[in-house]
């Protein structure tokens, strides 16, 4: 034993997404373990998560367009003609 006392640290993960990264750790010769100390380590000893976090283009763009759209009204349409008065009015945009 080293004398280091230590911590376990538990996560949950998709279990589709574990089976992936395990055929890959294994193939690389590391564990779980050893990839997660890695992490810490490097958080540690500069203060940062060593990878960039964020959304891409295009999920922003998305995001962007799903938040504009739930602030729209809802439009109830219950027969042919409303629908047609709604479309024409779209095409005087």
């Amino acid at each position: 034993m080293s004398g280091k006392a230590t911590t376990k640290v538990q996560v949950n993960v998709d279990q589709k997404v574990v089976n992936r990264v395990n055929l890959i750790l294994k193939s690389i010769g590391q564990s779980p373990t050893s990839i997660i100390n890695s992490l810490y380590h490097a958080i540690d000893n500069t203060g940062k998560i060593p990878f960039e976090i964020g959304l891409t283009a295009k999920q922003k763009a998305a995001l962007d367009i799903q938040q504009i759209a739930s602030n729209q009204p809802t439009k109830v349409i219950h027969n042919a003609k409303k629908f047609e008065e709604i479309w024409a009015d779209e095409d005087e945009d």
